[in-house]
């Protein structure tokens, strides 16, 4: 049983997701393990860190070899947890890094293709270094990260060309997010302000300009939305927002969707200077909170029919799996064009 065929054992890893589950299949075959370790996702925090640490310093590791690693502190106060960072060089098959909390510094990684990065560096030119030696960098997320200093745009970070960006930040730094071009752009927007945040993003979306295919936009204020500069977006191919349109649903008879009110507006400043071929729209549950004077469902139903959405191909509406069976029945009654396709898709997914 020890012999089992190289691809099977590829075909089965790609479908298990936990430890327990690798040590099980080794009652099967003990080539479970070692085939695993490259696969298999490592969630690091302080309790688990010394133990951690001894299996790495132990001269029959191969825990060197994953390549998912998930990090997270709880204060710089973990001695411990910066004897990891010092180690992560040696993880030379890592390429998919989560870190969040407060770092002194990270060293450098240049084999990274994905990095999700949250939390307070101790300087900005220490978060200066650790961002301008990522060549192989593809996608990167970034969450409202901080410094303990004054950021010095005369330390900007190189040009990163990225296959996708998240970017979701109280107050966006522009010499860190002018440098970074994507053509798939997600902004968590949520609790923003109009003013200079919606400037700094229609600049960022300036210099982006004919290079940006996919925008995710997720906000609970549509009307700022308003206010964004499109005028330079002119690949841009597929636009997500919302939640812009609210589901509810009250026992058998009772289910009413409606809609955000400044959604045409919003439509008519994209669709004025874009060539948008897909819209999704996510949908807000019952649950959820939203403006008060949300229009009825005609309200979509007249943007479905106008001239406004004339060259969309697909309508796409994300919805909690929960909801979704109703609210496909919902759409179905409702007008679709020709060679126009409108469907639902789980929350989450585009």
């Amino acid at each position: 049983m020890d012999e089992l065929p190289s691809e099977l054992i590829e075909l089965t890893l790609g479908n298990i997701h936990s430890i327990p589950d690798i040590l099980s299949c080794t009652l099967v075959c003990r080539r479970w393990v070692p085939f695993a370790r490259s696969r298999l996702e490592i969630y690091l925090h302080p309790r688990v860190t010394p133990a951690f640490l001894q299996l790495l310093r132990s001269p029959k590791t191969t825990l060197f070899s994953v390549r998912r690693l998930q990090i997270r502190t709880w204060g710089r106060e973990t001695h411990n947890y910066h004897s990891v960072l010092k180690l992560l060089p040696a993880f030379t098959a890592l390429r998919f890094l989560d870190i969040r909390g407060a770092f002194a510094e990270i060293p450098p990684l240049p084999w990274l293709t994905e990095l999700r990065l949250s939390g307070t560096f101790a300087s900005y030119s220490g978060f200066v270094r650790f961002m301008s030696d990522l060549p192989a960098l593809q996608a990167l997320t970034i969450n409202d990260i901080q410094w303990d200093d004054t950021p010095d745009p005369k330390l900007p970070i190189p040009t990163l060309h990225l296959e996708w960006l998240s970017l979701s930040w109280a107050a966006p730094v522009e010499h860190i997010m002018f440098p970074l071009r994507t053509p798939i752009l997600r902004l968590d927007m949520r609790g923003t302000r109009m003013g200079t945040y919606m400037q700094s993003i229609s600049k960022y979306l300036h210099r982006l300009g004919g290079h940006l295919r996919d925008l995710h936009l997720h906000c609970t204020q549509l009307e700022i939305l308003s206010s964004l500069d499109f005028r330079h977006s002119t690949s841009l191919q597929l636009l997500a927002i919302g939640p812009v349109v609210r589901y509810t649903r009250r026992g058998a008879a009772l289910r009413e969707a409606t809609v955000y009110p400044q959604l045409s507006t919003v439509l008519a400043n994209v669709m004025s200077h874009c060539p948008l071929k897909i819209l999704v729209i996510n949908v807000f549950t019952e649950n959820s909170q939203g403006p008060d004077a949300w229009l009825p469902l005609g309200h979509l139903t007249e943007i479905l029919e106008g001239p406004l959405l004339a060259k969309v191909s697909r309508i796409r509406f994300l919805i909690s799996d929960v909801y979704r069976g109703d609210f496909e029945a919902l759409l179905g009654a409702m007008p679709i064009r020709a060679g126009q396709v409108m469907d639902c898709a789980s929350a989450g997914n585009t």
